[in-house]
């Protein structure tokens, strides 16, 4: 994820530029508008919804600082318990 100014400006989980330098922690707040833009009964991801957001410049983004510890494998789960 790029960011700029507390805005995200590019994210994609395929397409990583040098200047993305920034992931998603998984935590998302939406205001309930945003669900508008999710199309009625086929399947939409969730990337897909970010991208729309950005190119409107309706995504703000929060910089953490903080090692993010994912815990979704084994060499994750150890360093999480290093931790």
């Amino acid at each position: 994820m790029l960011i700029k100014d507390n805005m995200a400006v590019k994210y994609s989980k395929t397409e990583k530029t040098p200047d993305m330098v920034y992931i998603d922690y998984g935590a998302t707040i939406f205001k309930k508008e945003a669900l508008q833009f999710v199309p009625a009964n086929s399947r939409y991801g969730l990337e897909d919804l970010f991208v729309h957001l950005i190119d409107m410049k309706q995504m703000l983004a929060l910089e953490v600082g903080d090692r993010f510890y994912e815990i979704g494998s084994p060499q994750g789960l150890r360093d999480f318990e290093e931790y």
